[in-house]
């Protein structure tokens, strides 16, 4: 599936690193990635990274006693945070990021490197510095969720865009808890500025089979998603709608036959 696309690098990617952007997110089943890979083919390069085309990410999330991040993700408050260590197995590059989502629907992603490769949930006092200068309401903060992803990524240097594409979502809390969304992937469109006239849009809106919310614009955290899949006991709030959508999809994934799909429902 990727044989046919220019690649590029890092560096090349530096000047749409877009850590203030607006995020698109769309679940797909993972049967159609070929059919959205061939059409992005001429408008986007794929980032090769010490010769490999895709990455597996590794994270572990942090939330303090309070669940004051889930909470605000499961109430649908504008003003929003993550907090995760991540590792890139293809640098073995570890950073701990603050994703932060403004009342205005931007994201701004805050980060720092760590030294070494190590994922281990210790935090440095660097580390607990950096976490409360952005978010001195949160204290202490401890590991709540580990997570996992292969993550293909496109650059639309045109357009000052990028896509990744995440597939092989495994999810762990602190209990031991599991969850997976096998058979479907997560594509995330990143954007200088929020528009729906893309070659992605366009891609989606044209598969034979779209129906329901598959391929349309879905507001999905895989951080609130995985902690409500992992402990069913966890009040949903205004996330209910969205685990139906995501449950009707994993049905269509795994069915051989039509499924219906209701947007609405």
């Amino acid at each position: 599936m990727l044989e046919g696309f220019k690649t590029t690098t890092l560096d090349a990617m530096a000047d749409i690193a877009l850590l203030k952007r607006f995020d698109s997110k769309f679940v797909v089943p993972s049967s159609w990635i070929p059919f959205i890979l061939s059409g992005l083919e001429a408008e986007c390069q794929l980032l090769e990274t010490c010769g490999t085309l895709h990455t597996l990410y590794s994270n572990i999330y942090f939330d303090d006693p309070a669940n004051v991040c889930l909470e605000d993700h499961l109430r649908g408050k504008g003003h929003r945070f993550k907090v995760r260590l991540r590792r890139y197995s293809s640098t073995n590059l570890v950073f701990l990021e603050v994703k932060e989502r403004l009342h205005n629907g931007r994201t701004v992603k805050h980060r720092l490197q760590r030294s070494g490769d190590s994922l281990d949930s210790d935090l440095s006092p660097a580390e607990q510095d950096f976490i409360a200068k952005i978010l001195p309401h949160m204290h202490p903060i401890t590991p709540s969720l580990i997570s996992s992803f292969d993550r293909i990524t496109l650059a639309n240097f045109t357009r000052g865009e990028r896509i990744t594409i995440d597939s092989e979502l495994k999810f762990e809390d602190t209990a031991g808890r599991t969850s997976s969304l096998d058979g479907l992937s997560i594509i995330e469109l990143k954007q200088p500025r929020k528009s729906r006239n893309t070659p992605l849009h366009d891609l989606l809106r044209s598969h034979p089979d779209r129906r329901g919310m598959l391929g349309r614009t879905m507001g999905v955290s895989k951080y609130a998603m995985a902690r409500l899949r992992c402990n069913p006991t966890l009040q949903t709030r205004t996330y209910g709608a969205t685990l139906r959508h995501l449950e009707r999809a994993l049905i269509y994934a795994h069915s051989d036959a039509p499924v219906h799909i209701d947007a609405h429902a």
